[in-house]
């Protein structure tokens, strides 16, 4: 906790030096607070605690600026693009870190970093590279686990009632029988809906370096080989899959052209679930019992099998 808040303090100062001084006013941090759901509770709390650590230790208070995630990457674009005030933005989440540099929509860190930031440089000095683009820091990590793995949320409840089994080391092709018991049940498993990114990353795990396209190292557990994953055996098998899927009524034939995220989907009930990361935050996330105006009664994760995801009998 203590390594999350030196993190948070490091990033809030350099956010303020950053910032035109005002005399005699401390400076508002806007940071952007990223969620899967369209309003979060208690805020205004969250404010309160963070503003007595901020106004203490470094002078400025701190206004959280709640973003649904299915509109992090335009709500930003729009809002560089017209001014508005924007001090911690997400990056890397939605839109891939090296994109958002070539939008104009960062800052480079290095100046402010030597001198502000040696604190949130320790603290991610094992993730040092990821931050760069073109040998400039655009950003400070913000995972404090550096384990991540392949997984799928989905809802509990609705497994339960509809006896199906969920569990750990799950293949693509037990995924494929889940979907056919929801499709007797008029439900869909699951849908790209408008996600900006390649789903492939989710269900498969490996190492993209931030973004959804072209390089990546498949196994980086054991491999440290760098492969165009577009022209490898396992992403043609992938979309053989998600084909596969579609045309068997697994998910919805429109889902390519669809504007809906799969977050709001997976909120209204009409999927029954996603692929996403795992790992420890993710897990705590999804598992904790208060999570903010959770819509759902019961939300779980498991991970997916990687390797080579059961594709291969497809």
């Amino acid at each position: 906790m203590k390594k999350i808040v030196a993190l948070l303090l490091s990033i809030m100062l350099l956010a303020l030096a950053a910032a035109p001084a005002l005399a005699d006013t401390p400076y508002e941090v806007t940071i952007q607070f990223v969620g899967l759901h369209e309003e979060n509770r208690n805020l205004a709390n969250v404010e309160a605690t963070l503003n007595e650590i901020t106004l203490e230790k470094i002078g400025c208070t701190v206004k959280i600026v709640p973003l649904f995630i299915g509109k992090l990457s335009s709500t930003t674009s729009l809002g560089v693009a017209g001014d508005e005030k924007l001090d911690v933005v997400v990056a890397g989440l939605t839109s891939p870190m090296d994109t958002m540099v070539k939008n104009d929509l960062l800052l480079p860190l290095d100046d402010l970093l030597a001198e502000y930031g040696q604190d949130a440089l320790k603290i991610t000095e094992h993730v040092a590279a990821a931050q760069k683009i073109n040998g400039e820091t655009y950003a400070i990590s913000g995972y404090p686990y550096a384990a991540m793995a392949a997984g799928f949320v989905y809802n509990k409840t609705m497994a339960a009632q509809l006896g199906i089994e969920m569990f750990d080391g799950m293949t693509m092709d037990d995924l494929t029988k889940v979907g056919e018991k929801l499709k007797e049940n008029g439900i869909y498993l699951t849908t790209i809906g408008n996600q900006d990114q390649c789903m492939y990353k989710f269900f498969y795990g490996g190492d993209y370096f931030g973004k959804s396209t072209m390089g990546g190292i498949l196994d980086p557990a054991n491999s440290t080989t760098v492969v165009n994953v577009y022209d490898t055996q396992e992403m043609r098998d992938f979309w053989k899959l998600m084909k596969r899927w579609t045309d068997s009524g697994y998910m919805p034939a429109d889902q390519l052209t669809d504007t809906t995220s799969v977050q709001e989907y997976f909120q209204q009930q009409h999927i029954f679930g996603t692929s996403s990361n795992y790992d420890p935050g993710q897990i705590a996330n999804w598992l904790n019992p208060t999570r903010m105006n959770q819509p759902i009664s019961g939300v779980s994760i498991i991970e997916i099998k990687t390797g080579s995801c059961g594709l291969r009998a497809v």
